[in-house]
């Protein structure tokens, strides 16, 4: 396939996530998933061993640059952006596959939109972070005129989202 060659997994993992990383990268390559893998990190997360043990499940570590603001969750968007893929897989360490996720490359709505989300559990609305999260950011949160009359305004859940760079560009970080 064409896009073969430019596709792959990008995963942010180091410390003691690591370990759930590499079971569920295991998991993945016995599915028979033959994608390339990028491990993000950041200075410090991944010793030697770390190194070799990634090498078992083909997975190359990606050192993010150390800045304050990157940590945990938040080293994702700075993983996705820093690739070479154009075609990008975005697993969460935590996420324990099922089957090779190789065939939702080929997802209409992901060839039409340049990008595949997930849905999380729960409507975002109801979460502790509403509405500050859109405020800080000078954007207006969605609304409704009560919780009875409205759809479920669904969160994305970052544990596994699919984006063609190409038709999704990221501007600056």
């Amino acid at each position: 396939m064409m896009w073969w060659n430019d596709t792959g997994i990008v995963m942010c993992a180091g410390g003691w996530r690591l370990p759930m990383a590499w079971a569920n990268l295991a998991i993945l390559r016995a599915l028979g998933c033959n994608l390339p893998v990028e491990i993000w990190h950041l200075p410090g997360e991944l010793t030697s061993a770390a190194v070799r043990l990634l090498q078992l499940v083909s997975a190359r570590p990606r050192l993010l640059p150390a800045q304050p603001q990157i940590r945990g969750f938040w080293t994702m968007p700075f993983a996705i952006a820093a690739t070479g893929f154009k075609r990008v897989i975005h697993l969460g360490s935590d996420l324990t596959p099922l089957s090779n996720l190789s065939q939702l490359l080929e997802d209409p709505r992901l060839l039409q939109s340049g990008s595949l989300l997930t849905t999380d559990i729960g409507d975002v609305r109801l979460r502790d972070w509403y509405p500050d999260a859109w405020t800080r950011l000078g954007l207006s949160p969605p609304q409704c005129p009560g919780l009875a009359r409205c759809r479920p305004a669904w969160e994305s859940d970052g544990s596994i989202m699919f984006f063609d760079l190409q038709k999704c560009p990221i501007g600056p970080m």
